[in-house]
């Protein structure tokens, strides 16, 4: 679930600063994060009391929006040196409530974010987020209620074939047409979702290959005999090339078809 996804982006020393967390239970979201900070930044302490971590949400009442000064004050907080943990943290829930303001806001305070400093932003309505927020979070998208094709579960959730054949040397020049054809449209959430997959299987590669209890479905037993030998340097540098190329074509509005084919490139 979402605390794994987060731990194991921790365990991994690749932890962002941001993420948006689409989800169809955002409370169940929300108690996943606030357990994953409580283990990872403060000693098992309750979250919510801890004096470096910051609550945001719509306030109780007949009020609509999550408010400007809402975000003024997260901002606040945050540029403030952490009391305990060394730490700070916060949560913006329902994020999709923001009203224009404060979405302008939290775009600001999101292109300044300080390196011990992480918000998670959670939403059930991700379109409703702005685009140019969505593009300064790592993202992760999760189901509660259903299949989550794009979601890393390290033992048993295995990557769909979709993001794994073009990956292949077996693969056709018209099935990477239909790759392209879909890139054409510029859809940058398609990116990330296809992007985080082959991060994920990257993952589970890089498991199988350090014995872990891992069972890969035939395409990813297909991809890792394709690459081997490999050393897990190797593996890792393929993943920090990926996320780069991830997050280049996001921030400097590459086009998609050109980092589809430098993705290719890198993977083989």
């Amino acid at each position: 679930m979402i605390k794994e996804y987060l731990s194991r982006d921790l365990d991994l020393n690749k932890l962002y600063n941001t993420y948006l967390i689409s989800v169809d239970n955002p409370d169940s979201a929300m108690n996943e994060v606030l357990e994953f900070i409580s283990s990872s930044f403060y000693q098992h302490q309750n979250t919510i009391t801890h004096p470096d971590f910051m609550l945001v949400q719509k306030m109780e009442g007949n009020v609509k929006n999550i408010s400007v000064e809402q975000i003024r004050a997260l901002k606040n907080f945050l540029n403030k040196t952490s009391i305990i943990s060394g730490c700070k943290t916060s949560i913006i829930f329902g994020a999709d409530q923001m009203n224009i303001n404060a979405a302008n806001s939290c775009l600001k305070l999101l292109e300044d974010t300080s390196k011990d400093t992480y918000i998670f932003l959670i939403t059930n309505n991700v379109a409703a987020i702005l685009p140019t927020i969505r593009s300064r979070c790592a993202k992760i998208k999760y189901n509660y209620l259903g299949v989550n094709t794009s979601y890393f579960d390290s033992k048993n959730r295995k990557i769909a074939d979709y993001y794994i054949t073009p990956l292949l040397n077996t693969t056709k020049i018209d099935e990477h047409l239909s790759y392209l054809k879909a890139f054409a449209s510029k859809d940058r959430d398609l990116w990330v979702d296809f992007t985080t997959n082959i991060q994920n299987l990257i993952l589970r590669i890089c498991k199988k290959v350090t014995n872990h209890d891992i069972l890969l479905s035939p395409l990813e037993m297909q991809f890792l005999t394709q690459i081997m030998p490999i050393s897990i340097i190797n593996i890792t540098n393929k993943y920090d090339e990926l996320v780069k190329l991830t997050e280049d074509t996001i921030n400097f509005d590459l086009d998609l078809r050109a980092s589809y084919i430098s993705l290719i490139k890198s993977m083989n």
